[in-house]
């Protein structure tokens, strides 16, 4: 927390360090290419690319570290996490550029609480694993009605504290812009860490009703979460970022839009069901899209999918009147997926990172990977983007991030 006592003067380093970043990040937020990029996911967001869009998130940030370039000196707890966005932001643009957008501001979101529904993971490894067994917490209706509604809670106070100490500290340099929140309807990602994946997928077979009685609760906490964010003004239209993919589009202005009270219809949303990686297309639609439809309607657009293999899934995600984004993961199978398509919805590819973590650079894999997306959206007159995501590792190699780039823009070219 930032509490009244963090002035600028109390915090000389703190302040000298991001004012010297500020600089740097102002200088290249200047650049007219930010403006070009913008405008290009405008484009391609309407459905009308330029080109295809290439971005890369969720990156091995602690091999990345290069003569200490991400290395935070900050003391103070939350200027370390304003250090760490810039210097990220920095590094990107330095290395890996793609079609990056740098806004001309530094973001102070608004401080928001909220609680749990009662129930938490609970894991039955040692805690280093990176893969985790689950123990099932809500095993029959009983558990099921413990669970409650999320509790939210705007801290208005302290939002204002950080908005007032951070235009202070980049006075002259950069403006400071109040930001808010996005909302991820991952609802089936939760239902697996409180139950294990296990249990759900016997009971797609045993109980195939308490199934849809748990989706219809989590649904039930969701349409009121979005209700409680409309309330407390909690959404903002220009975040720039969705689950990895930029959001620019003039779209969902609408008649009645006001800038000052974002509702859920200005908003992009996410939403995924990644435990339906071995189930049937016709099971996706019955246990996911016909209860999350209820959430995605209420909002403009929506990116549906994440690692879930969706090719053969096209038909029932259109049954959501308002996606606007498929995801397409290494996983699936490119030609089906632009076929079924084609120009009404964007190709969110996910290319393989696992070509980044062999003993050398899979270049020759890359390469084939992108030309054979690229052919297959060609013919489909699909709309593409290239989104390199969940990078476990680079070998400790941050060349291999700027390679890939060079790789993929040359084969678009």
């Amino acid at each position: 927390m930032v509490t009244w006592r963090d002035r600028p003067e109390d915090l000389k380093k703190d302040v000298y360090i991001l004012r010297e970043l500020g600089k740097q990040y102002a200088e290249i937020a200047s650049d007219p290419r930010h403006t070009k990029n913008m405008e290009n996911w405008k484009k391609h967001n309407s459905l009308k690319p330029v080109k295809p869009m290439v971005y890369i998130d969720q990156i091995p940030w602690h091999e990345l570290s290069i003569h200490d370039e991400l290395t935070l000196r900050c003391n103070h707890p939350y200027l370390k996490g304003i250090e760490w966005q810039i210097r990220e932001t920095l590094y990107r643009w330095k290395r890996f550029p793609c079609d990056m957008v740098v806004l001309p501001y530094i973001q102070v979101s608004k401080v928001v609480r909220q609680t749990d529904i009662g129930i938490a993971p609970i894991t039955q490894d040692n805690g280093y694993a990176q893969t985790h067994l689950y123990v099932d917490q809500i095993r029959n209706d009983e558990e099921l009605s413990r669970i409650r509604n999320v509790h939210v809670e705007y801290e208005e106070e302290e939002t204002n504290r950080r908005l007032e100490l951070l235009g202070n500290i980049f006075e002259g340099i950069l403006p400071v812009r109040l930001t808010g929140h996005q909302l991820l309807m991952n609802i089936w990602d939760k239902i697996s860490q409180l139950r294990g994946v296990e249990p759900c997928l016997y009971d797609f077979i045993e109980r195939p009703d308490f199934l849809h009685r748990i989706m219809s609760r989590f649904v039930d906490i969701a349409m009121d979460l979005v209700d409680q964010y409309e309330s407390l003004n909690l959404f903002d239209d220009r975040l720039p970022l969705c689950h990895c993919s930029y959001t620019f589009t003039d779209e969902l202005k609408g008649e009645d839009y006001d800038p000052n009270r974002i509702k859920a219809k200005n908003m992009w949303v996410a939403g995924m069901a990644q435990l339906f990686s071995c189930c049937s297309p016709e099971m996706l639609y019955e246990f996911d899209i016909k209860h999350v439809k209820r959430v995605y309607d209420r909002f403009g657009f929506v990116y549906y999918g994440c690692c879930e293999p969706l090719h053969r899934c096209i038909g029932y995600i259109k049954n959501i009147d308002n996606v606007r984004k498929i995801s397409v993961s290494p996983w699936a199978d490119v030609h089906i997926a632009a076929e079924n398509m084609g120009k009404d919805y964007i190709m969110a590819r996910k290319p393989n990172p696992a070509f980044l973590a062999e003993d050398t650079l899979a270049e020759d894999a890359i390469r084939q990977e992108i030309r054979e997306t690229l052919d297959a959206c060609a013919k489909n007159n699909t709309p593409t983007e290239f989104i390199l995501k969940d990078i476990t590792t680079v070998r400790n190699d941050p060349c291999r991030l700027t390679r890939w780039y060079e790789i993929v823009k040359s084969e678009i070219e």
